[in-house]
């Protein structure tokens, strides 16, 4: 698939040194992520005796462990998840959660939360809106989210994650009019086998700490595919298919914290550029910078131009299929 050719002649000046149904059941203990599913099951838009008629009432029912499972409809509501639970759509295509363009659609505020199964869409179209955002931890290290198998679209940003770690985002479709997926000042955080299609922004990572890893997704049509702004990622297997542009990268330290613009450097592992038809590295240009703080305003004192590479980027798109 990767054929081997010497390093292109680049030289630029370089400055940057629950019971459930059965079958969703199995499905949910199948996925590796650290949350109890042995609590009890509270159903929502059923027609049976102790069915819920809005999944936030049902939520709020809910004790630690316990899941949400949620039938096939159409539900208006603004959700807020302030505690540990499953909440499982029981067909994403046809289990929409609308937010009726009022603010957030899902407010994850707790560790040990799992969002699988739902169409959500329709948050306002401000810079709140959000389809799923993800924000204030508790005080214990060991936060997990995850986010996986739905469908996120017409929303102002799609997934919005502010400063939480173990945050796993993955097998969902996302196409929203401001950003695709945000991360800001993460850390322990994969993004995969996503498609990211038709934003402004495809993926936008933001101070990010470490262990962020985007692998394996399709990245296509956006006006930027992938956005990165002072951190350290690892960037591996993806398709980058008809961005406007690929990829955009920033890194511009205040000149006391100078040691970082050889810390915010990022790993490119064979990915896919459709428009890069040679086995050489690709170049990934980008932008650096430093300043001073005066009165509260950032005075930029250095603006320069730099360079890293994908050093063996892929010569055929991988077959990334989202089901």
């Amino acid at each position: 698939m990767f054929r081997k050719g010497l390093a292109a002649a680049v030289i630029l000046l370089f400055i940057g040194m629950c019971i459930v149904p059965s079958t969703a059941v199995q499905e949910l203990k199948e996925k590796t992520f650290p949350i109890n599913i042995d609590g009890n099951t509270l159903y929502v838009g059923g027609s049976g005796a102790n069915n819920y008629t809005t999944i936030q009432s049902a939520i709020d029912n809910a004790s630690d462990g316990d899941t949400v499972f949620v039938y096939n409809g159409t539900y208006y509501e603004n959700i807020i998840i302030r505690k540990s639970i499953n909440l499982i759509g029981e067909n994403k295509d046809i289990t929409v959660i609308d937010g009726i363009q009022e603010n957030r659609v899902v407010w994850v505020k707790y560790s040990d939360v799992n969002v699988s199964g739902f169409t959500i869409k329709n948050s306002t179209k401000d810079s709140f809106g959000t389809g799923i955002l993800i924000e204030n931890p508790p005080t214990s290290d060991l936060y997990y989210v995850a986010i996986y198998d739905n469908i996120i679209i017409q929303n102002n940003k799609g997934i919005r994650e502010l400063g939480n770690s173990h945050i796993t985002i993955h097998n969902n479709i996302l196409s929203n009019y401001n950003l695709g997926i945000e991360l800001y000042a993460t850390e322990h955080c994969s993004v995969y086998e996503n498609v990211i299609s038709n934003n402004p922004i495809g993926i936008y990572i933001l101070r990010g700490y470490s262990n962020i890893d985007i692998n394996n997704n399709q990245i296509l049509d956006n006006e930027i595919g992938l956005s990165i702004s002072n951190t350290r990622t690892t960037i591996k297997c993806n398709n980058f298919i008809d961005n406007s542009n690929h990829i955009s990268l920033v890194k511009n330290p205040p000149l006391s914290s100078i040691s970082r613009l050889l810390y915010w450097r990022q790993n490119w592992i064979k990915n896919y550029y459709n428009e890069w038809m040679t086995s050489y590295p690709k170049p990934i240009f980008g932008r650096g910078g430093l300043y001073i703080t005066i009165v509260k305003l950032q005075v930029p004192i250095a603006i320069f131009p730099y360079v890293e590479f994908d050093w063996r980027p892929a010569q055929e798109p991988y077959d990334i299929e989202v089901l």
